[in-house]
């Protein structure tokens, strides 16, 4: 299991991991609680994680509010 903290992005913020890691250098990838990486489908059950490929971190991008 994945032990590292829960990071949380609100619309508008810049996405970077405190690692450093951003979009456009290792990236992010969906993955489940545990880390792994899975494809984000209505059958997998994905619950919004993303793993940080630079340091392993999970981190949640909130979507805007309605």
């Amino acid at each position: 299991m994945n032990t590292h903290a829960l990071f949380l992005h609100s619309p508008g913020d810049d996405i970077a991991c405190p690692c450093g890691n951003t979009p456009h250098t290792d990236g992010f990838y969906p993955c489940n609680s545990d880390g792994e990486q899975m494809e984000p489908t209505l059958e997998s059950n994905w619950d919004g994680l993303y793993i940080c490929q630079a340091c392993s971190r999970l981190h949640r991008f909130m979507e805007e509010a309605q």
